[in-house]
């Protein structure tokens, strides 16, 4: 994924945003640049709800709304050696959390 696949890569995203969030495209999305196997260890032994900031460094790439015409366009912004803070519960991930740099 590079930020030149952002258009690409949130058409599954925005099908159903609008029903459910009245808008057509989505804003915003973080997409960490890796295999579900790394992310996934960041969460390992975690039981409950807790804050995780990564060890090692990924590749993330932000997604920006630009604009409309056939479809949502976006731009993208590849930040490179990133340690990603993600929300862990139970031992899977299930929020990223945003960081100054992402805005």
């Amino acid at each position: 994924m590079t930020g030149n696949n952002c258009d690409t890569k949130m058409e599954p995203i925005n099908e159903d945003y609008e029903e459910y969030h009245g808008e057509e495209c989505k804003p915003i999305n973080t997409f960490i640049v890796s295999n579900d196997e790394e992310v996934d260890a960041l969460c390992n032994n975690v039981r409950g709800e807790r804050k995780i900031t990564s060890g090692r460094v990924f590749t993330v790439v932000i997604c920006r709304f630009d604009y409309i015409d056939i479809g949502c366009h976006y731009r993208g912004k590849t930040i490179n050696n990133y340690a990603i803070t993600i929300i862990c519960k139970n031992g899977k991930p299930v929020h990223y959390i945003v960081s100054k740099q992402d805005e």
